[in-house]
């Protein structure tokens, strides 16, 4: 999110934002796992200041990528679907996936 407020390059000038998804905010979702500074992990659980300088952001190898750090999950999500990986709490089940 502090990358998206000021969104410059290694030489410090101003570029557009990165792309990437989030949703929960609460480490629950894992819509926006990433590699960081290269291990795979929930961006929304990376405290900025206690990450080695500088940070490195990349999309997970697992899956296509979209844009910037945006992945295509639809084979997880439909490996998923086939099993019924959910718990049903109230008869209702997440079908697809919030971009």
């Amino acid at each position: 999110m502090e990358i998206q407020k000021n969104p410059v390059n290694t030489q410090g000038e101003k570029v557009r934002s990165v792309a990437w998804e989030y949703n929960c905010l609460e480490e629950v979702c894992g819509a926006c796992s990433m590699k960081i500074n290269g291990k795979v992990r929930q961006a929304c659980s990376a405290l900025v200041d206690r990450l080695e300088q500088p940070i490195i952001l990349e999309p997970m190898e697992t899956f296509p990528v979209e844009k910037d750090l945006v992945v295509n999950r639809e084979r997880m999500l439909s490996a998923l679907k086939k099993i019924k990986g959910w718990i049903p709490i109230d008869g209702t089940y997440f079908m697809g996936l919030i971009v």
